[in-house]
């Protein structure tokens, strides 16, 4: 059973502190290391949407085999993953096969922020349903199958235009400002459309 994933990530709601920011080696003098580090603040936090132990899943989106895309968005990681937790453990119980996932860059981005999302919520069910080192390939990594060589991390934008599938999905640096907008429904639409291009992309490879 095939499940398309996508899931989107904001910054944390604590901002890094200043002192926090990372300057280059070259920088020496105090008066620039703290302009450098003010002028950069604001980078930092938006780079905590990339890593799981910082930031927040504010949407997951799913789609089982050709079903329609279906999205968890709102402004509380804990029940976004918890509600995400619950239809994973619906459909194992529905279904006798186990799942097989199917994303965009899916293992080294949105398993791992989801599993890690999993221990720390107590989602038991959840964690273990989620595979960590592919075993019967159960991940489908489209990004992975593209790639040349494991440096080529071409987009999901990039390879449909390659490939003429319509993706008007822009890319997901968008999400930070549409959350600071209040704009979930936005946010969910951005998720649903990668799903439906990632799933584009896999039948165009195996069908």
């Amino acid at each position: 059973m095939l499940l398309f994933l996508d899931i989107e990530t904001i910054p944390g709601p604590i901002k890094p502190d200043v002192s926090e920011v990372k300057v280059p080696a070259n920088y020496k003098d105090e008066a620039k290391i703290r302009a450098y580090q003010e002028e950069h603040l604001e980078e930092a936090w938006r780079r905590q949407a990339l890593d799981s132990m910082s930031g927040s899943i504010i949407c997951i989106g799913y789609a089982l085999e050709d079903g329609p895309v279906t999205t968890f968005c709102v402004e509380d990681e804990a029940k976004v993953v918890s509600d995400f937790a619950a239809l994973v453990g619906e459909l194992q119980g529905r279904y006798s096969e186990p799942l097989n996932w199917c994303g965009w860059n899916i293992a080294t981005f949105d398993l791992p922020w989801l599993w890690r999302k999993a221990v720390k919520y107590g989602l038991a069910r959840l964690r273990n349903a989620i595979p960590r080192d592919n075993p019967y390939g159960m991940i489908v990594d489209l990004m992975r199958v593209w790639a040349a060589d494991y440096q080529d991390r071409s987009s999901l934008s990039k390879v449909a235009a390659f490939l003429g599938i319509p993706h008007d999905g822009g890319n997901g640096s968008e999400i930070h400002d549409l959350w600071l907008s209040g704009e979930l429904d936005a946010i969910a639409a951005h998720c649903r459309r990668d799903i439906e291009t990632t799933r584009a992309i896999w039948e165009r490879i195996y069908k």
